[in-house]
């Protein structure tokens, strides 16, 4: 996959967001997501959704398989399958360093094809406990999306942080 990388839209967390959303997918190409020193309030689950005209497709499944490596601990390894409309990253994040991660996202723009993405991240859940976190999944049905949604699991608040959406281009 060479190619160069072209920023298509960026955006900065307010304090007090409780849902970030991203757009920019405008052609069926492979696309990077960037997320960086995301920070919240208390220790929530981070849950991604893709969008639709901007905003988050609530009633969209997901399947997912993931593995989670942790440093001096155990290893998890899962697969979910329709049954959940929050895809990735249920993770429980008490961080000091903030949520860092990378999604490639594919397909989000052709409506005879899933949605696709494979997701690395890595985050601090308690010192010393370090995550590695790699995961791939697809949505359940075709459509077409134009973005990408975080939200939180409980009453918890985005903090700070960053995403940026690139575009692999040819």
């Amino acid at each position: 996959m060479l190619g160069k990388l072209k920023q298509v839209a960026q955006t900065n967390i307010t304090n007090g967001d409780t849902v970030v959303n991203i757009t920019g997918v405008s052609e069926n190409c492979t696309y990077l997501l960037i997320i960086k020193d995301v920070m919240t309030t208390g220790t929530p689950q981070i849950r991604y959704r893709l969008t639709a005209s901007g905003s988050p497709v609530t009633t969209s499944t997901y399947e997912y398989a993931y593995k989670t490596m942790i440093n001096g601990a155990y290893q998890d390894h899962h697969a979910r399958a329709n049954a959940f409309t929050d895809s990735t990253a249920t993770l429980y994040q008490q961080d000091y360093n903030g949520f860092n991660a990378e999604i490639y996202l594919n397909n989000l723009y052709d409506i005879n094809e899933k949605s696709t993405f494979i997701e690395k991240n890595v985050f601090i859940q308690a010192t010393p406990m370090i995550h590695n976190f790699w995961g791939v999944g697809c949505e359940t049905t075709t459509a077409v999306r134009d973005g990408f949604s975080m939200h939180l699991s409980t009453g918890a608040t985005f903090t700070r942080g960053q995403l940026t959406l690139f575009k692999l281009v040819q």
